[in-house]
């Protein structure tokens, strides 16, 4: 009976091969999308989870209030460690992590690494496994360092690495380390990452002190609650922590927060505005909703199919009913078939998988692999014969059917027209979703993209020179920072690099850096904003208006450097400074203060500036402050002509190689490169949607294929007595297409509703957005109609040119 089974199965797919391909084919795409997404998901959600006792490990965020608007950071005091482990009870341990970049220096040889000065417990309370060392030996000295494998091999070889010394060569912890231990390489999955850690060498205050006003606060605290702690009881301690260590003043704006070890990597954009590792639990819903949209269609598809094929078989169903054929025979036969199919597809969607994940994990900047384990295979293969059984449901129908019913010839009456409208509603209704979703998100791009940033950053080269550079040739170990005028003068000698100016924060990727302010007639320690540290040419490399006062001129005002502002337009409307005739005449002259615990620096108010983007496009323009202070600049922005940049760009990489003798490997960005960095997330939610459109339009297409396939199947007799009483071939069309038109005419006023709240909350995350108007859902139905349109039209005008004497016949 089985072998029975199979070769009708055969028969039936080599009779209608085209049928089937569209059938296999559009559900092996719907659950390849799903599979693609299922593992990104289940990687994003498998982050941290590794650490076994990451239910109890949580990390400290730092909230500061200026005028009431609260920003988080996951930076804190170095003290503050120190002051879970000793105050709380409820606290086992807590441990203090530096993350920073460091060049090793090894028999000539350099290296760049990323450097976690930390405390001991670390291993402990992480659970790193060690190949060499202990936990209890790895820093028995001070400069004891431990380095993971992958680090060892690079740079000894094969060589044992115990005992010998390396070169640390980084701002804050700098020297000769011994290595005492080897660790594993730490899982992708691991939002805790570095090539090696070592106690901090410099004895930096930063590292044991409380920073109730620096605003330089580099390290991550972790503490590591007991099993029985009352988590809620600590966080209501800790408003009194941060008054007794940092006064009552500081407490009024300051409060810590304890976040969950296992939600910092997707859940900090959500819950707190930031996100260093990027992860995000929002995008994480959109993708899961992708999927099942896409899945939702092609298990739509594959029904009406299924459903479209069985029409033809109904007098197969009433010849074996005749010569006693059972109906759990024929359900079986049935059911089988789908399922069948439904294999066949999964098999497909595999290979699809395969194909497709050296791109996806490009685009996602992953390492997915896909692996077939026992109990994967399990699930996929019960999620694909669900499918089976779900989509054979309808046509198993026809087995309990009177034969005389069958044999006169089947139509699949009242139940079967209002399941392939449902259908046909639901999966343009996706589509549309999908489609206008798509638009409004490029739109949103686009908008950013073209929006006027206040300065001019087309024909800029961005360079991280002064943070990477070290001067061999000078004989001693002064930072580029220190030589900063000549090394502008060195890259200025070229005729096509215009301008240049040095700077501290990348322009469009800072603004959460706040700093504690006291402007003139507002209350201390009140006020927190950015600050900007420049030289005098910043304001005109890129080219920012200045609306009131002047630029810094460190040549005719002596007192500018370090003593001297410049404020943007948001400053002075914050700080209720008034203008005149138009402009904030007012704020020159006033006294305004930079104050950060150790360099309390007063100056005065000599320029206002107009509004410019100096955080990301997502974020509204707020206050900032700038200062010509020449310490702690780490970049130059080099303004080249509109000759030559090919040329112009390798002059600058010889200079840099020239100037930058530590071997720092040539970086540079233009504008185009870092707005595509600032908004890799977004871009990445438009090619999903891009390619999800795409995947929705094709499947459904096939959907409406096999709908005009059995409705044509259906009225082949109705048409041959309309065109035998003189009915015309656009009549036919006509009466063929407007039932689906109508369809998809309910489908975009089901998916318009839909769409405009789904994408009007994804626009909320941005302060500047593009207006969400008619025109992009009116376009999304247009095109599911041409597309309905189109398809139904080849089925209607096949039918309308078949000789209806054949039809009549039959």
């Amino acid at each position: 009976m089985l072998r029975h089974y199979f070769t009708i199965a055969r028969r039936n797919v080599t009779n209608q091969p085209v049928y089937t391909l569209i059938s296999v084919l559009g559900l092996a795409i719907g659950l390849a999308t799903c599979i693609l997404i299922g593992m990104f998901v289940r990687y994003e959600l498998s982050v941290d989870a590794w650490h076994e006792k990451g239910d109890r490990i949580y990390r400290m965020i730092r909230e500061t209030r200026s005028e009431g608007e609260p920003a988080f950071e996951p930076r804190t005091s170095g003290a503050l460690a120190i002051a879970m482990r000793r105050d709380f009870p409820e606290v086992e341990a807590a441990v203090r992590i530096w993350p920073t970049p460091a060049q090793v220096y090894h028999l000539g040889n350099i290296f760049d690494f990323d450097m976690v000065a930390a405390d001991a417990e670390l291993f402990d309370l992480f659970g790193l496994p060690f190949l060499q060392g202990s936990s209890a030996t790895a820093f028995t000295a001070p400069y004891s360092m431990a380095i993971t494998e992958s680090t060892a091999r690079r740079i000894f070889g094969e060589d044992d690495p115990i005992g010998k010394r390396l070169s640390i060569d980084n701002p804050y912890h700098w020297g000769e380390y011994t290595v005492t231990a080897i660790l594993e390489d730490m899982p992708r999955h691991s939002t805790l990452q570095f090539d090696f850690v070592a106690p901090p060498s410099s004895g930096h205050l930063t590292w044991v002190q409380w920073s109730p006003i620096h605003t330089f606060r580099p390290i991550w605290t972790y503490v590591l609650l007991r099993k029985d702690a009352d988590v809620n009881a600590l966080r209501a301690k800790l408003p009194a922590m941060v008054e007794r260590y940092m006064g009552p003043a500081i407490a009024r704006t300051n409060a810590y927060h304890l976040q969950p070890f296992r939600e910092a990597y997707l859940c900090s954009i959500r819950d707190y505005g930031f996100s260093l590792f990027g992860g995000n639990i929002a995008q994480l819903y959109q993708f899961i909703a992708v999927s099942l949209f896409v899945l939702a269609i092609a298990g739509m598809n594959f029904t009406n199919l299924t459903t479209a094929l069985s029409v033809r078989r109904a007098r197969e169903v009433g010849v074996r009913k005749v010569t006693g054929a059972s109906k759990t025979q024929l359900v079986t036969q049935f059911m089988g078939e789908s399922v069948l199919k439904a294999l066949a597809a999964l098999a497909l969607a595999i290979v699809l998988v395969r194909l497709a994940l050296p791109e996806f994990n490009t685009l996602f900047g992953k390492q997915l692999a896909l692996s077939v384990q026992p109990t994967q295979v399990a699930r996929l293969g019960g999620g694909a014969v669900a499918l089976g059984v779900a989509a054979g449901a309808y046509p198993a129908l026809l087995a309990s059917l009177r034969p005389s019913e069958t044999l006169k010839g089947f139509r699949s009456g009242t139940r079967g027209q209002w399941l392939r409208k449902t259908l046909v509603v639901g999966q343009f209704t996706i589509s549309i979703v999908l489609i206008v979703g798509t638009g409004v998100i490029f739109q949103q791009l686009e908008y950013l993209r073209n929006k006027n940033l206040g300065y001019e950053a087309e024909q800029i080269v961005f360079l991280p020179i002064l943070w990477n550079g070290r001067v061999v040739s000078s004989g001693d170990f002064g930072r580029l920072r220190d030589r900063y005028e000549w090394v502008k003068e060195t890259f200025l000698r070229h005729p096509n690099v215009l301008q240049a100016t040095a700077y501290r924060y990348d322009q469009g990727t800072w603004a959460s850096q706040r700093r504690t302010v006291e402007p003139e007639g507002h209350d201390p320690l009140a006020w927190k904003m950015p600050v900007q540290e420049v030289d005098e040419d910043f304001l005109k490399v890129l080219r920012i208006e200045i609306v009131a006062g002047r630029n810094f001129d460190p040549l005719t005002f002596p007192a500018d450097p370090s003593s001297s502002f410049i404020l943007n337009e948001a400053a002075v409307k914050a700080l209720g400074w008034e203008v005149e005739e138009g402009k904030p005449r007012s704020a020159i002259g006033k006294s305004f203060k930079w104050v950060d615990g150790e360099r309390n620096i007063v100056g005065k108010v000599i320029g206002v500036v107009r509004d410019f983007h100096y955080g990301p496009l997502q974020s509204r323009i707020g206050p900032l402050a700038i200062i010509h202070r020449s310490n702690q600049i780490y970049s130059l922005a080099l303004r080249i002509g509109t000759g030559s940049i090919e040329e112009a760009l390798a002059f600058i990489e010889d200079t840099w190689e020239h100037i930058v003798t530590n071997g720092a490997p040539f970086q540079y960005q233009f504008w185009d490169q870092r707005f595509e960095e600032m908004h890799a997330r977004e871009r990445r939610v438009q090619t999903l949607s891009e390619l999800s459109s795409g995947m929705a339009i094709l499947l459904a297409c096939m959907g409406l294929f096999a709908l005009a396939a059995l409705a044509a199947e259906e009225r082949r007799k109705e048409i041959g007595i309309r065109k035998t009483l003189g009915a015309s071939v656009p009549s036919v069309v006509m009466m063929m297409s407007k039932e689906f038109v109508l369809l998809v005419g309910v489908s975009a006023l089901i998916a318009t509703p839909v769409v405009f709240a789904l994408m009007r909350g994804w626009l909320d995350n941005f302060a500047y957005r593009t207006e969400l108007g008619p025109g992009v859902f009116v376009f999304g139905a247009l095109v599911a109609l041409v597309i309905a349109q189109t398809t139904v039209t080849f089925h209607s005008l096949r039918a309308a040119h078949t000789d209806p004497v054949q039809a009549l016949r039959e």
